[in-house]
């Protein structure tokens, strides 16, 4: 298997990875890293940089109260994987699609693969699987609340978010 799920954090790639995995037996890699891939076969999840960003953001500062972030640099981060994922040929999916449509989705990630399945069959992961220790859901968390980013902060990666989203399936 030459593939991989490239996102950038909070975007779903779990999510993903577990659909794939309960209705096709592949279990895919997935990374945040872009430098250095090896895989061919991209396949990402498009998430508003907002949305991410906050859900990023507020999940760190849960794990890490010492944390401290530079929007410019994470919103930098955000469009350098979008122009990645858009100059290489990824498949890539709407966050919103994968939550709304998750048995569609599924189903076109797995023809991706080439593994053609007739029906979907899941647990929702999001809601249904706990860790330990683990918040499966940044909005879970008391610091989500406190962090307040505007689309005014974001106009680049805005930008960048309504390019890639030409390119979703």
């Amino acid at each position: 298997m030459n593939s991989l799920i490239l996102t950038f954090p909070r975007c779903g790639s779990f999510y993903l990875q577990q659909l794939i995995h309960q209705n096709s037996g592949i279990m895919l890699p997935k990374s945040h890293i872009i430098e250095g891939s090896d895989k061919k076969d991209l396949i990402s999840i498009i998430r508003n940089p907002q949305d991410s960003i906050k859900s990023m953001i507020s999940m760190e500062m849960h794990y890490n109260k010492d944390y401290r972030f530079n929007l410019k640099d994470i919103e930098r981060s955000y469009i350098e994987m979008n122009d990645y994922l858009t100059n290489n040929n990824a498949l890539l999916i709407r966050y919103e699609d994968l939550l709304d449509k998750p048995q569609e989705i599924t189903k076109r990630v797995c023809r991706f693969l080439g593994k053609e399945i007739l029906s979907v069959n899941y647990v929702n992961v999001l809601k249904d699987i706990k860790e330990d220790n683990h918040l499966v859901s940044s909005k879970d968390s008391k610091y989500y609340l406190l962090v307040d980013i505007k689309k005014e902060d974001l106009v680049d990666a805005n930008e960048s978010y309504f390019k890639t989203l030409e390119k979703c399936i």
